[in-house]
């Protein structure tokens, strides 16, 4: 599994010591770093932003991961392999039965850029 500290540790220096507010802190349980609240209360929590900023759409936490997943990992070439594993699905047919939806979408994507890859002329060798 690729964690998220890795990737991001040389474009957000500060992400290093998040963890370190969390280290000794009541609100984290044995088993997490950082304090996780469950699905219901992050679901409440995004009912309230929804409200505030006048969403009418129902949002909840399998809403954002979808959301997550197609707008900015797959509309951005990120492969299957890798949302698989930033997802934390264990075999990747359940992204792939997830997102079949968007895989026609990429498939013309990836044979335009092919195509564009194959009608440009040879580099000459020196």
């Amino acid at each position: 599994m690729i964690y998220i500290t890795q990737i991001y540790q040389r474009r957000v220096p500060q992400a290093i010591y998040i963890p370190d507010k969390y280290r000794n802190s009541n609100l984290r349980s044995s088993t997490k770093l950082l304090p996780v609240p469950s699905n219901q209360k992050f679901n409440a929590y995004l009912k309230e932003i929804a409200t505030i900023c006048g969403i009418k759409k129902h949002l909840t936490v399998h809403l954002a991961r979808k959301t997550f997943a197609i707008s900015v990992l797959l509309k951005n070439n990120i492969s299957i392999p890798v949302v698989s594993s930033l997802l934390g699905h264990q075999d990747i047919k359940v992204t792939l039965d997830a997102y079949a939806s968007v895989m026609p979408e990429m498939v013309i994507r990836e044979f335009a850029g092919l195509k564009g890859k194959l009608e440009r002329p040879p580099k000459k060798k020196k």
